[in-house]
Protein backbone atom coordinates (compact mmCIF):
# COMPACT_ATOMS: atom_id res chain seq x y z
CA UNK A 1 0.00 0.00 0.00
CA UNK A 2 2.55 2.45 0.87
CA UNK A 3 5.08 1.76 -2.08
CA UNK A 4 1.93 2.07 -4.43
CA UNK A 5 0.90 5.52 -2.61
CA UNK A 6 4.64 6.64 -2.93
CA UNK A 7 4.50 5.42 -6.82
CA UNK A 8 1.67 7.44 -7.23
CA UNK A 9 2.92 10.27 -5.87
CA UNK A 10 6.18 10.47 -7.92
CA UNK A 11 4.15 10.26 -11.04
CA UNK A 12 2.01 12.79 -10.40
CA UNK A 13 4.79 15.11 -9.38
CA UNK A 14 6.66 14.04 -12.38
CA UNK A 15 3.95 14.96 -14.54
CA UNK A 16 3.62 18.05 -12.77
CA UNK A 17 7.19 18.86 -13.32
CA UNK A 18 7.14 18.14 -16.90
CA UNK A 19 3.46 20.16 -17.66
CA UNK A 20 5.37 22.89 -15.79
CA UNK A 21 8.26 22.64 -18.00
CA UNK A 22 6.28 22.88 -21.05
CA UNK A 23 4.18 25.62 -20.54
CA UNK A 24 7.90 27.64 -19.66
CA UNK A 25 9.31 26.75 -22.59
CA UNK A 26 6.09 27.30 -24.49
CA UNK A 27 5.88 30.69 -23.14
CA UNK A 28 9.41 31.65 -23.63
CA UNK A 29 9.51 30.28 -27.19
CA UNK A 30 6.27 32.71 -27.90
CA UNK A 31 7.99 35.80 -26.25
CA UNK A 32 10.96 35.47 -28.34
CA UNK A 33 9.02 35.10 -31.54
CA UNK A 34 7.07 37.90 -30.71
CA UNK A 35 10.34 40.07 -30.17
CA UNK A 36 11.52 38.57 -33.70
CA UNK A 37 8.42 40.06 -35.61
CA UNK A 38 9.34 43.56 -34.11
CA UNK A 39 13.05 42.93 -35.20
CA UNK A 40 11.98 41.83 -38.48
CA UNK A 41 9.61 45.24 -38.76
CA UNK A 42 12.37 47.45 -37.94
CA UNK A 43 14.61 45.21 -40.58
CA UNK A 44 12.12 46.08 -43.34
CA UNK A 45 11.53 49.49 -42.37
CA UNK A 46 15.50 50.02 -42.74
CA UNK A 47 15.17 48.98 -46.42
CA UNK A 48 12.56 51.53 -47.07
CA UNK A 49 14.63 53.49 -48.92
CA UNK A 50 15.30 50.78 -51.70
CA UNK A 51 11.79 51.76 -52.85
CA UNK A 52 12.01 54.40 -55.16
CA UNK A 53 8.38 54.15 -57.08
CA UNK A 54 5.50 55.33 -54.93
CA UNK A 55 3.19 52.23 -55.58
CA UNK A 56 5.70 49.97 -54.50
CA UNK A 57 6.45 51.62 -51.62
CA UNK A 58 2.61 51.68 -50.47
CA UNK A 59 2.82 48.24 -50.75
CA UNK A 60 5.94 47.16 -48.84
CA UNK A 61 4.50 49.97 -46.02
CA UNK A 62 0.99 48.48 -45.86
CA UNK A 63 2.26 45.36 -45.49
CA UNK A 64 4.66 46.51 -42.71
CA UNK A 65 1.48 48.22 -41.26
CA UNK A 66 -0.15 44.56 -40.87
CA UNK A 67 3.03 42.76 -39.69
CA UNK A 68 3.79 45.29 -37.19
CA UNK A 69 -0.33 45.32 -35.68
CA UNK A 70 0.38 41.62 -35.67
CA UNK A 71 2.73 42.03 -33.46
CA UNK A 72 1.24 44.26 -31.46
CA UNK A 73 -2.26 41.69 -31.28
CA UNK A 74 0.03 38.84 -30.56
CA UNK A 75 2.03 40.80 -27.86
CA UNK A 76 -0.94 42.24 -25.94
CA UNK A 77 -2.66 38.82 -25.78
CA UNK A 78 0.45 37.00 -24.79
CA UNK A 79 0.54 40.04 -21.43
CA UNK A 80 -2.89 38.86 -20.74
CA UNK A 81 -2.19 35.27 -20.15
CA UNK A 82 1.64 35.58 -18.89
CA UNK A 83 0.91 38.83 -16.55
CA UNK A 84 -0.71 36.71 -13.38
CA UNK A 85 1.58 33.99 -14.00
CA UNK A 86 4.84 36.13 -13.81
CA UNK A 87 2.92 37.93 -10.63
CA UNK A 88 2.59 34.58 -9.17
CA UNK A 89 6.33 33.43 -9.68
CA UNK A 90 7.14 36.50 -7.79
CA UNK A 91 5.26 35.93 -5.28
CA UNK A 92 6.29 32.20 -4.65
CA UNK A 93 9.97 33.61 -5.29
CA UNK A 94 10.09 35.86 -2.66
CA UNK A 95 8.44 33.56 -0.15
CA UNK A 96 10.59 30.86 -0.72
CA UNK A 97 13.50 32.66 -0.42
CA UNK A 98 12.64 34.34 2.52
CA UNK A 99 11.87 30.86 4.17
CA UNK A 100 15.09 29.73 3.31
CA UNK A 101 17.07 32.47 4.54
CA UNK A 102 15.20 32.14 7.87
CA UNK A 103 15.59 28.21 8.03
CA UNK A 104 19.75 29.07 7.68
CA UNK A 105 19.52 31.23 10.66
CA UNK A 106 18.05 29.04 12.95
CA UNK A 107 20.16 26.61 14.88
CA UNK A 108 18.47 23.10 13.88
CA UNK A 109 18.31 22.77 10.39
CA UNK A 110 16.30 19.86 8.54
CA UNK A 111 18.99 19.55 5.18
CA UNK A 112 16.14 17.59 3.73
CA UNK A 113 14.14 20.66 3.75
CA UNK A 114 16.51 22.53 2.80
CA UNK A 115 17.56 20.18 0.18
CA UNK A 116 13.57 20.35 -1.40
CA UNK A 117 13.52 24.30 -0.45
CA UNK A 118 16.71 25.01 -2.47
CA UNK A 119 15.74 23.28 -5.36
CA UNK A 120 12.18 24.92 -5.88
CA UNK A 121 14.19 28.22 -4.93
CA UNK A 122 16.59 27.54 -8.06
CA UNK A 123 13.72 26.11 -10.53
CA UNK A 124 11.24 29.89 -9.74
CA UNK A 125 14.95 31.77 -9.80
CA UNK A 126 15.60 30.00 -13.32
CA UNK A 127 12.09 31.19 -14.28
CA UNK A 128 12.10 34.50 -13.25
CA UNK A 129 15.44 35.37 -14.74
CA UNK A 130 14.48 33.88 -18.26
CA UNK A 131 11.24 35.92 -18.30
CA UNK A 132 13.04 39.09 -17.16
CA UNK A 133 15.68 38.85 -19.84
CA UNK A 134 12.73 38.24 -22.71
CA UNK A 135 11.12 41.17 -20.99
CA UNK A 136 13.99 43.09 -21.65
CA UNK A 137 14.14 41.82 -25.07
CA UNK A 138 10.94 42.41 -26.10
CA UNK A 139 10.75 45.92 -24.87
CA UNK A 140 13.90 46.69 -27.33
CA UNK A 141 12.46 44.88 -29.85
CA UNK A 142 9.39 47.02 -30.34
CA UNK A 143 11.18 49.93 -29.19
CA UNK A 144 14.32 49.31 -32.35
CA UNK A 145 10.69 50.00 -35.01
CA UNK A 146 10.45 53.84 -34.04
CA UNK A 147 14.77 53.99 -34.11
CA UNK A 148 14.53 52.21 -37.43
CA UNK A 149 12.72 54.81 -39.02
CA UNK A 150 14.41 57.88 -37.72
CA UNK A 151 17.17 55.82 -39.62
CA UNK A 152 14.91 56.08 -42.78
CA UNK A 153 15.29 59.56 -45.04
CA UNK A 154 11.81 59.62 -44.86
CA UNK A 155 11.89 63.30 -45.20
CA UNK A 156 12.55 62.79 -48.91
CA UNK A 157 9.27 61.54 -49.46
CA UNK A 158 6.14 62.93 -50.64
CA UNK A 159 3.26 64.85 -48.37
CA UNK A 160 1.25 61.10 -48.41
CA UNK A 161 4.09 58.79 -48.03
CA UNK A 162 5.34 61.12 -44.82
CA UNK A 163 1.80 60.86 -43.18
CA UNK A 164 2.11 57.07 -43.57
CA UNK A 165 5.15 56.85 -42.09
CA UNK A 166 3.94 59.10 -39.30
CA UNK A 167 1.46 56.57 -38.83
CA UNK A 168 3.93 54.20 -37.97
CA UNK A 169 6.09 55.97 -36.01
CA UNK A 170 3.66 56.86 -33.94
CA UNK A 171 2.62 53.33 -33.02
CA UNK A 172 5.60 52.05 -32.62
CA UNK A 173 6.76 54.91 -29.73
CA UNK A 174 4.60 53.33 -27.41
CA UNK A 175 6.72 50.13 -25.53
CA UNK A 176 5.34 47.19 -25.55
CA UNK A 177 6.11 45.65 -22.14
CA UNK A 178 5.90 42.32 -20.29
CA UNK A 179 3.87 43.27 -16.97
CA UNK A 180 3.65 42.00 -13.24
CA UNK A 181 0.54 41.95 -12.58
CA UNK A 182 -0.67 44.85 -15.34
CA UNK A 183 1.51 47.19 -13.32
CA UNK A 184 5.52 46.53 -13.47
CA UNK A 185 7.58 46.25 -15.99
CA UNK A 186 9.47 43.06 -16.60
CA UNK A 187 13.27 43.51 -17.40
CA UNK A 188 16.98 42.62 -16.39
CA UNK A 189 16.24 45.07 -13.33
CA UNK A 190 13.24 43.51 -12.01
CA UNK A 191 15.03 40.24 -11.35
CA UNK A 192 17.48 42.16 -9.28
CA UNK A 193 14.27 44.43 -7.53
CA UNK A 194 13.14 40.64 -6.61
CA UNK A 195 16.09 39.69 -4.49
CA UNK A 196 15.99 42.80 -2.89
CA UNK A 197 12.78 42.98 -1.90
CA UNK A 198 12.59 38.89 -0.67
CA UNK A 199 15.98 40.33 1.51
CA UNK A 200 14.06 42.72 3.07
CA UNK A 201 11.35 40.89 4.24
CA UNK A 202 13.56 37.88 5.56
CA UNK A 203 14.70 40.70 7.46
CA UNK A 204 11.11 41.99 9.11
CA UNK A 205 10.46 38.46 9.78
CA UNK A 206 14.04 37.82 11.46
CA UNK A 207 13.12 40.47 13.83
CA UNK A 208 9.91 38.90 14.48
CA UNK A 209 11.27 35.82 15.07
CA UNK A 210 14.12 36.92 17.14
CA UNK A 211 11.49 38.69 19.85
Amino acid sequence: MWLGTSFITTIVGAIVIISGAALDCFSWGLLYRISELFQIVAMRIRCLDEFKETEKFHVELTNLIDVQELANRSARKMENFLSELVLYLFGVCICVLCAIMLVLSMSNVDHQLLLSMGIALWYVLFQLFSYSMLGTALITASTSVAEAIYETKWYERINSEQRNILFVLMRSQKMVPLTVGKSLTVHRATFGAVLRSAFSYYSVLRQLYNE
